[in-house]
């Protein structure tokens, strides 16, 4: 709980947060390959994305192929879902409390919880990033 409390605190942050731009060029570059970097490593892992709106889910596919989708209103579903999944992510736009719930009771350790918000897929592929 408090790994997951700690989570959402930084989200709530980093939406607040107002951020600068950075000076130099190089900087610039170098915050470019880094997020190239990661953006990667998130489409290559196995997700499961819970909640948001269903056009919102297929767009969100093509930007990560390798993940699986959960209604925002799947109440009865098989938890096994949550196996082998590196990332959690949970569209806090269009969600049930007793999905979340349900898979936070059933998250293991190792498994990182991530939080979007919204319809929009670059800010939310931006907000992922922000907690990666």
């Amino acid at each position: 709980e408090k790994e997951e409390l700690v989570g959402l605190r930084n989200y709530v942050f980093r939406l607040n947060e107002t951020g600068e731009e950075t000076d130099t060029v190089q900087q610039k570059g170098e915050e470019e390959d880094s997020t190239e970097k990661r953006l990667k490593e998130i489409r290559a892992e196995r997700a499961l994305i819970i909640g948001g709106h269903g056009n919102w889910q297929k767009k969100m596919q093509k930007e990560l192929p390798n993940s699986q989708f959960l209604a925002a209103d799947s109440r009865h579903f098989d938890v096994s879902v949550i196996k082998n999944k590196k990332y959690l992510i949970f569209n806090t736009d269009l969600l049930q409390h007793t999905s979340y719930y349900r898979i936070m009771g059933e998250k293991r350790r190792g498994q990182r919880v991530l939080y979007v918000h919204g319809n929009n897929v670059e800010k939310c592929m931006r907000e992922l990033l922000m907690q990666l």
